[in-house]
């Protein structure tokens, strides 16, 4: 054990005492900040025993045989002492380094010591501002916390390798999730254009429909767009039309020999006009005044 002790010490000591420096083989664990003052508490048991061992499983690595232990310091690391869980608070403002050490205790496969501290050495505790944009994709760091449990690093959609409060395209479709604000109001969390209960910028399977032509729709003229009675679409269709609002209710429902939808009887504000047919598939938006 003491073997083990000496090699991470000596790795990590001087990382330990100059914080804001992520040392290498260091792990990122991210937390929401709810009150903004650079200080959370941080879930370690979590963190130690199901997030590292599943990434170490990740690798083709089963640390079934090992004991993890956090510690705050270099000084505590190598007087293993101080050990940190099942949860912390961070005592340096806004990131702190912490040491992890990884023990053998003589069942299961054995790694070396050396290669184990590349890739597990540190953690780098970060508190993130709740209500922050970490990656400026419209979408608020708190927002990004699907499970609500505070904890962003077991968020990741499209399964990229990119924490969803950093990926600027949540979904992987290649849309960016900024440009998955589909009813304009500035918050891609509230568009679900399919209404399948998934948000669009969470959803691969809607793919930027809004504004990008498909299947050679840019010729396809919807007028007048504003309006106050009815629109026009400048060929007849065969197919189906629906009419949605913000939020991806259906309002209602045309098919086959569609070209005047009445939208007289509707509220003042913003539409969507899904519009699918053997050649056509794409959605517009509309503004009713």
């Amino acid at each position: 054990m003491k073997r083990v002790l000496l090699v991470f010490f000596v790795l990590f000591f001087g990382y330990s005492n100059a914080q804001g420096v992520q040392p290498p083989g260091s792990l990122l664990y991210s937390v929401i900040d709810e009150d903004n003052d650079g200080y959370t508490e941080f879930d370690i048991n979590y963190f130690l025993e199901t997030y590292l061992r599943n990434r170490a499983l990740s690798f083709g690595m089963d640390l079934t045989g090992y004991q993890l232990l956090m510690f705050p310091s270099g000084m505590d690391t190598s007087n293993a002492a101080n050990a940190i869980g099942p949860t912390f608070t961070n005592t340096v403002q806004y990131e702190q380094v912490c040491i992890i050490t990884l023990t053998y205790t003589g069942s299961g496969p054995q790694f070396s010591a050396s290669f184990l501290s590349n890739l597990f050495g540190a953690v780098v505790l970060v508190p993130i501002p709740y209500n922050g944009d970490q990656d400026g994709d419209g979408v608020l760091n708190f927002a990004e916390d699907l499970n609500s449990n505070r904890i962003l690093i077991d968020n990741d959609t499209d399964g990229d390798g990119i924490f969803n409060f950093k990926d600027t395209d949540d979904d992987g479709d290649s849309v960016l999730t900024i440009n998955e604000d589909y009813n304009g109001n500035g918050n891609p969390i509230d568009d679900d254009l399919n209404a399948n209960s998934i948000p669009d910028y969470l959803d691969n399977t809607v793919t930027g429909t809004l504004g990008l032509a498909q299947n050679d729709v840019s010729q396809l003229k919807i007028y007048p767009n504003p309006t106050q009675n009815s629109i026009t679409i400048d060929t007849i269709l065969e197919g189906q039309v629906t009419l949605l609002d913000t939020n991806g209710r259906v309002i209602s429902e045309y098919k086959n020999n569609i070209h005047t939808i009445d939208l007289a009887t509707l509220d003042s504000g913003i539409y969507f006009l899904r519009i699918q047919t053997n050649e056509i598939n794409t959605t517009r938006k509309i503004i009713k005044i």
